[in-house]
C-alpha cells in the first residue's frame, strides 16, 4: 500500500512539474518567424508582448506571448462633431492580436460568462506544444490621449464596421496561422 502511494504521488508531482511547460524564447520565435513567412504582403509585426494573459481570460497563469500584427488597410473611425457634422478619420490600421500559450493553459470558466460583450481571443490551434488563440481587431495609429480627445468632442461615434464583423485583408488568417504552427512543430 505504501508503495502504490509512494508511486501515485510521485506520478503527481510528475504531472504538476510538465505542466508548468512555459513556452521557451526558441520555441517562440520558431512559431512567430513561422507565421511571418506565411502573412501577406503588407503585414508586418506591430508588437510583441511577453508574459501576458488577455484582459478577458480570468486565469493569469501561466502567462502567454501576444503578437499583434498590423495590416496595410486602415480602419476609418466616423464621428459627429457637437454641431452633427460627420467626420471620418482613418485613426487605426486592422490587425491580428495572436496569442501563444503553453499547451496546459485554460482561460477560466468565468472568460465564457462574458457579461461585458468583450471579443474573446478564439482558440485556433492546440496541441502536445502550444495553445494559439488569436482574433482580428485593428490598432490605434495615433495616441490613446489623443484618440481620447476626439471621443470627448464626439457626439456620435462608430466604427466603419463593428470588430466581430470586420474582414481584414488576410481572409484565411486562422488556416494559414495553424499550417504556419505546425509546419514549425514538425522539427521539434
Amino acid at each position: 500500500m505504501h508503495n502504490k502511494l509512494a508511486r501515485l504521488f510521485l506520478i503527481m508531482i510528475f504531472d504538476i512539474f510538465m505542466s508548468i511547460n512555459i513556452v521557451n524564447a526558441a520555441q517562440f520565435h520558431k512559431y512567430i518567424n513561422a507565421i511571418l513567412e506565411i502573412a501577406p504582403c503588407g503585414w508586418k509585426i506591430a508588437k510583441i508582448c511577453p508574459n501576458l494573459v488577455p484582459n478577458v481570460f480570468y486565469n493569469k497563469f501561466p502567462p502567454g506571448q501576444l503578437i499583434i500584427l498590423s495590416g496595410p488597410n486602415n480602419v476609418m473611425w466616423n464621428w459627429k462633431d457637437a454641431d452633427g457634422k460627420p467626420h471620418r478619420e482613418s485613426f487605426a490600421k486592422e490587425s491580428l492580436e495572436i496569442w501563444l500559450f503553453p499547451p496546459n493553459y485554460f482561460p477560466g470558466i468565468r472568460t465564457y460568462i462574458n457579461i461585458k460583450g468583450q471579443i474573446l481571443p478564439i482558440n485556433i490551434y492546440e496541441s502536445r506544444n502550444i495553445k494559439v488563440y488569436a482574433n482580428h481587431s485593428h490598432m490605434l495609429l495615433i495616441t490613446d490621449y489623443v484618440f481620447q480627445e476626439f471621443v470627448g468632442k464626439a457626439k456620435a461615434m462608430y466604427w466603419d464596421d463593428s470588430v466581430k464583423n470586420y474582414a481584414i485583408s488576410w481572409s484565411e488568417w486562422r488556416h494559414d496561422i495553424v499550417m504556419a504552427i505546425k509546419s514549425a512543430e514538425e522539427f521539434d
